[in-house]
């Protein structure tokens, strides 16, 4: 796959079919993760749990969350990035009631409802390594569907480039062989030699990777509004082979 992409991109065609830029779409998520990770480690998450006061109302519980979420984006800004939902205060409290080991002792408090994943069994909530670990999992299990999607693209740009490359060829051995005919008959079949000559060129780039569409869609349309009536019998075959093969390819390409 790596070696694949490594040749497009000296060939520079595949920006043209879209693959390159999916490929770094997934090498950027990749980075990204790897980011989050860190700061994971280096995040304390005994920070996400608080012990409100007696007789806390909702409105003041709704506070306390937001406090949470602003520290943990503070200091996750690449997880932020990557989760954004998990910083954004649910509908209503938007907290979890949970009890926390400290100094041996349980306390009541509460957990923002968005890292519910921290809350362990009898609502305890997970301290230092347990915790980065069960925060690395569910970042990997929010961006897996991500990376699957992009990977997906990746391939099906790869099946259209091979597609293409293949349809490239096989018309280009068909226009090869018509021209060597038409040249061994010579007389009125030059006509011929002429429309099929034409071709290879754009063939040949195309079987390369190295025609670009952009200014192929601009040809189609200046050597349509060019053909006329008052083109010599070799200029009319020429032209109009040319756009023969712009337009198969640029069909081809859709």
């Amino acid at each position: 796959m790596i070696k694949l992409i490594d040749i497009l991109v000296e060939r520079q065609i595949g920006e043209m079919f879209g693959f390159s830029k999916k490929e770094k779409e997934q090498k950027y998520i990749k980075e990204k993760l790897e980011q989050a990770k860190k700061e994971i480690d280096n995040y304390n998450f005994d920070r996400i749990f608080k012990q409100p006061a007696d007789n806390k109302n909702n409105q003041e519980l709704q506070s306390l969350v937001d406090i949470v979420l602003k520290d943990a984006g503070y200091s996750l800004q690449t997880v932020k990035l990557l989760m954004p939902q998990l910083f954004k205060r649910d509908d209503g409290v938007g907290a979890i009631a949970a009890t926390f080991d400290y100094n041996g002792k349980y306390i009541n408090g509460i957990v923002p409802s968005n890292f519910w994943f921290l809350v362990g069994g009898g609502q305890q909530v997970l301290k230092g390594e347990k915790a980065k670990e069960r925060m690395k999992q569910e970042l990997e299990m929010s961006i897996s569907d991500k990376l699957t999607e992009t990977l997906s693209e990746v391939k099906k740009a790869e099946s259209k480039l091979g597609a293409f490359e293949e349809f490239a060829t096989t018309r280009k051995k068909g226009a090869e062989k018509i021209v060597d005919n038409a040249k061994e008959k010579g007389g009125l079949a030059l006509l011929t030699w002429h429309h099929f000559k034409v071709k290879l060129p754009y063939y040949k780039k195309a079987q390369e990777g190295k025609l670009d569409l952009d200014q192929a869609k601009k040809e189609f349309k200046e050597t349509y509004s060019k053909i006329s009536l008052d083109m010599s019998q070799i200029e009319f075959q020429r032209e109009v082979g040319r756009l023969e093969v712009l337009g198969e390819l640029l069909i081809k390409n859709k």
